[in-house]
């Protein structure tokens, strides 16, 4: 992690304008595992919806013991799971051109909470179902039981998707949770050396500090030079005065 915080990377990803390389983007850790849950979800949605409904007369009921909010559940978080993989799928192709370290943060931060809370949703999902469907009766010629199955099966397995993103989302979180670690060629020692001020004045970004340390020392050395001193001179306006003042003055005659 200090590797690519040397390189100045910001969030898991280098800086903006790199040319998209697909080969490196579907062997990314983050876009294989999110393409899992992509699968699994779109299983799981496609599966309790055309599949896990059979009818009695002009109603529909649900396999799963006939609890239709089992499979409404299910099926909900399926499809706004596939939707969100796919979002998800996209931000990170286009993660790499995100310019602004804050829009980046965002990104990455929803993607931690999201994944979090989508694998806890199937947590309750896969133990839904299974419960359910160990109550319900055989269905009538085994119409939509390995359908049934697999849903369970594959809300399972996107339990340890979404996890695996979430951990993965939260280690990225973690290379770039210091923005300091993107301020480069800042010089520490030049901040001590600000702090430090001598007394009676004042320093600023600009450095009148030591602007003002040597017109004080210009001004000691004048107050303190005499005629001997070859470092003073007299003001060029009062000699001129003595000059004109030593000149004999002749009244004009009429």
């Amino acid at each position: 992690m200090n590797s690519m915080m040397n390189n100045n990377v910001a969030f898991g990803a280098g800086k903006t304008g790199a040319r998209f390389d697909p080969i490196t983007y579907i062997t990314r850790p983050q876009v294989i595992l999110r393409f899992l849950c992509w699968l699994c979800s779109i299983i799981v949605w496609c599966c309790i919806s055309f599949n896990a409904w059979h009818k009695k007369g002009r109603k529909e009921y649900c396999l799963y013991n006939n609890n239709n909010a089992a499979c409404r559940f299910g099926s909900t978080i399926g499809f706004i799971g596939f939707l969100a993989a796919t979002a998800f799928l996209a931000l990170e192709a286009i993660f790499q051109n995100l310019s602004s370290i804050k829009l980046r943060r965002r990104a990455v931060l929803g993607d931690v909470g999201f994944s979090a809370a989508w694998s806890i949703l199937y947590l309750i999902v896969f133990g839904y179902l299974a419960i359910t469907w160990g109550k319900a009766d055989y269905p009538y010629l085994g119409n939509g039981i390995n359908n049934c199955r697999a849903a369970i099966v594959f809300s399972f397995f996107s339990i340890l998707t979404w996890g695996g993103c979430a951990f993965l989302a939260y280690q990225r979180w973690q290379q770039g949770a210091d923005m300091t670690e993107f301020t480069s060629g800042f010089d520490p020692s030049v901040l001590n050396a600000n702090q430090q001020q001598q007394p009676g004045y004042t320093t600023n970004e600009y450095g009148q500090q030591q602007q003002q340390i040597q017109d004080n020392n210009n001004y000691q050395q004048y107050a303190s030079a005499t005629d001997e001193d070859p470092n003073y001179h007299s003001n060029p306006f009062t000699a001129m005065a003595t000059q004109e003042a030593n000149v004999n003055y002749q009244q004009p005659s009429y």
